[in-house]
């Protein structure tokens, strides 16, 4: 091996490019052991982690500090660094927040009560500002909505003009959509049971039986029934799918115990996810679910009940995954 410097062909000898080779690999070994260290430390049971100092030992070299690099403004101006760093503890505090500039800002002015009495004998000269990130506390309003009748002076014989009524979920319901939608939300996103979203409403001085929220949540997810339905014909829309069965506890009345449920989740690679609950693992859910309006690939864990209506070879993929094909009949 040669190496060019200087415009100098240099032929390598045999000894120097073992030499050279051998170098190579105790640094490579080095490095390896360091790699190594990191990992106990960083991922090793607290009895096997390494000791702070033999492992500051066993990485020097990886980093030098940075000694030599103090710029003479620094050392000259020892204040200026101080305020800086003041400066960045400040900013430090939000640095993990994101979001305060989408919200909804409020400005206060406060002024000295002695520029309040005597506003003339004192100039403006700076201000100071402080930044809250401030909570309102949610409440519940009682809207009473009337609608005017009327009918034409002229002609009484007309009938009688109503405006026409709001917009509710729940057909003669009392509750409103923003309500709704908040027992929904804390439901089966927040993880409320209903319980507790009753005990939030008594904090409000509003008292509704559970029984109540239960009907008012069940009757409003109703309305959601074609939106989940047009979720699942785009995600069966295609010819490839992956799946799995995930068990559910939930409970089982008058046996004094719990039953095991399943959710059917399909989805395909950044498109949408289709959820389906059902009592049991049995194939005839996944019939249900699938063979009607899906023809194509579906990706599993080695789903015993498969093959299903197959139009070629059951195989076991890498990891134990399984792949079979379904045709819609």
């Amino acid at each position: 091996m040669g190496s060019n410097k200087g415009n100098v062909l240099r032929i390598e000898t045999p000894d120097e490019k073992d030499q050279r080779i051998a170098r190579l690999e105790a640094e490579n070994a080095l490095l390896r052991q360091k790699i190594d260290a990191l990992s106990h430390r960083l991922f090793g049971k607290s009895s096997e982690q390494l000791d702070p100092d033999q492992l500051q030992l066993l990485l020097q070299g990886i980093e030098e500090p940075k000694k030599h690099q103090a710029s003479s403004d620094e050392t000259s101006a020892p204040e200026e660094a101080d305020d800086a760093k003041r400066k960045k503890a400040k900013t430090k505090n939000h640095s993990r927040i994101r979001g305060l500039d989408t919200l909804e800002t409020e400005e206060q002015i406060h002024l000295p009560a002695e520029y309040e009495a005597n506003p003339d004998a004192y100039d403006i000269i700076g201000q100071e500002v402080t930044e809250l990130l401030d909570y309102r506390p949610a409440r519940c309003i009682r809207q009473i909505i009337t609608r005017v009748k009327v009918r034409p002076k002229n002609d009484s014989s007309q009938p009688p003009i109503l405006a026409p009524a709001p917009t509710r979920p729940l057909v003669g319901g009392l509750p409103s959509f923003n309500l709704v939608t908040d027992l929904i939300i804390g439901k089966y996103a927040d993880h409320l049971p209903l319980y507790r979203q009753q005990g939030i409403l008594q904090r409000y001085g509003l008292s509704i039986p559970r029984d109540t929220l239960n009907h008012w949540t069940l009757q409003s997810l109703e309305l959601l029934v074609p939106i989940a339905e047009a979720i699942h014909r785009e995600t069966l829309a295609t010819d490839y799918l992956q799946g799995d069965e995930t068990p559910l506890r939930l409970l089982a009345p008058g046996t004094g115990k719990t039953a095991t449920s399943y959710f059917w989740v399909f989805n395909y690679p950044t498109g949408s996810i289709s959820y389906h609950w059902s009592k049991n693992r049995s194939a005839t859910n996944l019939h249900n679910i699938l063979s009607t309006n899906f023809s194509g690939d579906l990706q599993c864990d080695g789903y015993g009940h498969l093959p299903l209506q197959t139009s070629s070879t059951f195989q076991q993929a890498p990891g134990s995954v399984s792949r079979d094909h379904f045709s819609s009949p």
